[in-house]
């Protein structure tokens, strides 16, 4: 009989006496609840499946990616201060569903300092400091002067009080160093804690801490460098096809609309004909939808390949592969009505 349920048995069992509590029962209460509590979180850490270390994976990358955006955004010269100030506050605000890190004492290594090249300096400052020494020291020369690449999950762990995931990323800053022009950066190798909490069934993630990578995370993050961000970059893949088919749907529609209030001057007079220029503007949008499908079908293709890859690392891939399919059988879908279409033009 398994502990939890034996747990359960004890406080069902003590719960259905109807004598006056005691002080020994109360104790004997706490006990067992104590050690339900215990069993089922460890239920919780045993149900960690692949799927959900997948999906945590995913969030926690696309997390990344979200802070290099708010970077960017907060070092463009043309924001104001006003501006700069509110979004830093947000940025960790316990009340703000959107914030990027788990409150003000987050730590985060400094690496706005040149000098400090891949090794941590000092006490590293909590996230209100990093940001206020980022907007003194950094000078951005663009709004995109800062860029994170080979974003990586490298571990999804049940730590002692929540799950985590290290996600390491590629920085680098393209700007200057305001306390001394002459120092330049060099990109650094850096791995951010990501806590993830399950809600209503769907995985959040935040950022609990940013430090510069081990040699150790450092190797086995670029071991393989082709694997990074493969299933991110496959549902970004997936979600620019969507936006290409509602693209398609539009020309769609206003090639049915010209054909529909063509066909209704014809009625309206028998004379009317359809004349070479306004023919050749109807082949003209077809061949541009049947355009779009194509580049639709590259994607999903390429989408397929980077599955396929990932495969190998996460078991969720086959789904994802599926969706791919789905996709691609709907686009051949709309490619066959599109067809029908340019038959009907051209008689």
């Amino acid at each position: 009989m398994h502990p939890a349920y034996l747990t359960y048995r004890l406080v069902g069992f003590s719960l259905q006496k109807k004598r006056k509590p005691t002080q020994s029962s109360w104790v004997l209460h706490t006990v067992i609840i104590g050690l339900l509590f215990c069993n089922f979180s460890g239920l919780m850490a045993q149900g960690l499946q692949a799927e959900d270390k997948l999906l945590i994976g995913v969030n926690a990358e696309r997390l990344v990616i979200e802070l290099s955006a708010f970077l960017n955004r907060i070092s463009d010269p043309e924001l104001s201060q006003r501006s700069r100030d509110r979004l830093c506050r947000e940025s960790y605000d316990v009340n703000n569903p959107r914030k990027l890190f788990a409150g003000n004492k987050v730590r985060i290594e400094d690496d706005i300092n040149p000098r400090n090249h891949r090794s941590p300096v000092g006490t590293p400052p909590t996230v209100s400091k990093y940001l206020n020494n980022f907007f003194i020291f950094y000078r951005a020369k663009s709004s995109s002067s800062i860029d994170f690449s080979t974003v990586k999950t490298l571990d999804v762990k049940q730590g002692e009080s929540y799950i985590f995931a290290k996600v390491f990323f590629v920085s680098h800053f393209k700007g200057s160093y305001s306390a001394n022009n002459s120092l330049e950066y060099q990109p650094n190798y850096r791995v951010a804690e990501v806590k993830a909490e399950r809600v209503a069934g769907r995985w959040f993630t935040i950022i609990v801490n940013i430090q510069f990578a081990s040699p150790e995370q450092t190797a086995e993050a670029l071991a393989d460098p082709t694997s990074s961000t493969l299933v991110f970059q496959t549902r970004q893949s997936l979600e620019n096809a969507r936006e290409n088919l509602k693209l398609l749907e539009e020309i769609r529609y206003d090639v049915q609309t010209e054909m529909i209030r063509y066909r209704s001057l014809e009625e309206e007079d028998e004379d009317f004909l359809l004349t070479d220029s306004l023919h050749q503007e109807l082949l003209s949008m077809t061949k541009n939808a049947n355009g779009e499908i194509d580049k639709s079908l590259q994607n999903i293709e390429q989408a397929r390949e980077q599955a396929q890859i990932s495969r190998k690392k996460y078991l969720e891939t086959d789904s994802i592969v599926t969706l791919a399919n789905q996709e691609i059988r709907f686009i051949q879908n709309s490619a066959s009505i599109y067809d029908s279409s340019l038959k009907v033009i051209n008689t």
